[in-house]
């Protein structure tokens, strides 16, 4: 589910179709971090460049509001549950510690990954590491893009966020990003633009380069 600050900071709601995303979507640049911490109060805090600490009565709510009741229980615990498994867990009683993903770039909810969309963007990713290219959309994973045009280079995990193996970095282009375990990508990775592919859903094209054993794989020999 995202928490979506639009560009008029009025704050919405849109689900994914994969529940085990959760993260703040800002149509705004990061140089707008204090309006944004503005539009969160009574809802978030600790907001930063990087996160924010999101009240569960916030999420739990957004989600009844969606559906009948019982099923929006149901995502509920599913949501809270696959949060878990990333290693996303009640940093005070009350709230969890949510991804910001800064996409100045997008128009309205539907340019959300994951979400049902109207039409899709066409976006070329290119591996610097071998000079692979493919395509990519803005509504599919990258890893399964990758994968979708038979590149190996990024190594395939758990599709889930959580194992780390499909660690990559964005050179250049714009990018947004779902639920990441914080034991693979911390704050300093996020810096970097070091991401899980597996998470990133491009909003342009994008130059990546390969990380951990991926990058050694392909590492010319050194003589």
């Amino acid at each position: 589910m995202y928490l979506v600050v639009d560009k008029q900071w009025r704050i919405t709601t849109a689900e994914p179709s994969d529940i085990r995303q959760c993260a703040i979507l800002v149509h705004h640049p990061p140089s707008a971090l204090p309006h944004m911490r503005a539009a969160l109060d009574g809802i978030a805090i600790e907001v930063t460049e990087a996160s924010a600490l999101l009240s569960t009565a916030c999420l739990k709510k957004a989600i009844c509001c969606q559906g009948e009741r019982r099923e929006s229980s149901r995502r509920f615990g599913r949501l809270m549950e696959n949060l878990h498994r990333l290693g996303i867990e009640e940093e005070r009683a009350g709230f969890v510690r949510i991804p910001v993903v800064w996409n100045p770039h997008a128009t309205d909810a539907r340019a959300l990954p994951g979400c049902q969309q109207t039409g899709k963007h066409t976006h070329q990713a290119l591996i610097a590491d071998t000079g692979e290219a493919f395509a990519c959309s803005s509504d599919r994973p990258l890893l399964r893009s990758a994968l979708a045009s038979g590149s190996l280079a990024i190594r395939s995990g758990c599709h889930g966020g959580g194992c780390g193996v499909c660690k990559v970095r964005i050179v250049s282009g714009s990018y947004a990003c779902g639920a990441m375990s914080r034991a693979h990508v911390d704050p300093a990775s996020r810096q970097r633009n070091d991401v899980l592919a597996c998470q990133v859903y491009p909003q342009s094209n994008l130059v990546i380069e390969l990380l951990g054993d991926a990058g050694r794989r392909v590492a010319p020999a050194r003589h």
